[in-house]
């Protein structure tokens, strides 16, 4: 979740350097977002059924989560389903961004908010506009300069290993680690 505001602000310096327009539909892009389709019950899981998109994707949408997208956690059968499918490995970005493109649409872009994994179509697309992986886009145009030197895209393994644990506490009031 710390990744959204920062790929934001990488993607709105893409928009002021003027590879696109807020407003531009994000199938000019990536042409596979030209037809997807919207889960017409929650209830019935992904392979329920679906309706046409009543508009494309801008990218705004993508920037404010109203594209429609889900991120899988939230308990409808849906999201369950949604969640298994996109939380598997990929090797890349695009792969992720692929397999969403598979996925139904939570609901119709510009009609809701939803927690969603726009920010993952968003670092696709930093990496369309600049050539560059997310991860070095960021490294070079955000972290060094500004002097975060122990801030990435992810975390290297020493980085994992200072992480700290989370915790909570039980029934009897104690502290407890909850991972």
């Amino acid at each position: 979740s710390m990744t959204k505001p920062i790929t934001g602000t990488a993607l709105m310096m893409l928009y002021e350097e003027g590879h696109f327009q807020l407003t531009d539909p994000v199938s000019k892009y990536i042409p596979a977002f030209k037809n997807l389709r919207v889960i017409k019950n929650i209830d019935g899981g992904i392979k329920g059924e679906t309706v046409p998109l009543k508009r494309e994707i801008i990218i705004a949408d993508l920037l404010s989560h109203t594209a429609g997208f889900s991120h899988g956690i939230s308990g409808s059968q849906f999201d369950k389903e949604f969640g298994a499918e996109l939380f598997k490995p990929f090797k890349t970005i695009q792969e992720r961004v692929d397999k969403l493109l598979q996925l139904p649409l939570l609901g119709q872009p510009g009609e809701q908010w939803a927690y969603s994994a726009a920010p993952d179509v968003l670092s696709f697309l930093i990496e369309i506009f600049s050539g560059q992986s997310t991860d070095q886009f960021l490294s070079e145009r955000i972290f060094k300069p500004l002097g975060m030197k122990d801030t990435g895209y992810n975390l290297t393994k020493v980085q994992q290993a200072r992480v700290v644990l989370v915790h909570g506490k039980s029934a009897a009031g104690s502290l407890i680690s909850m991972t």
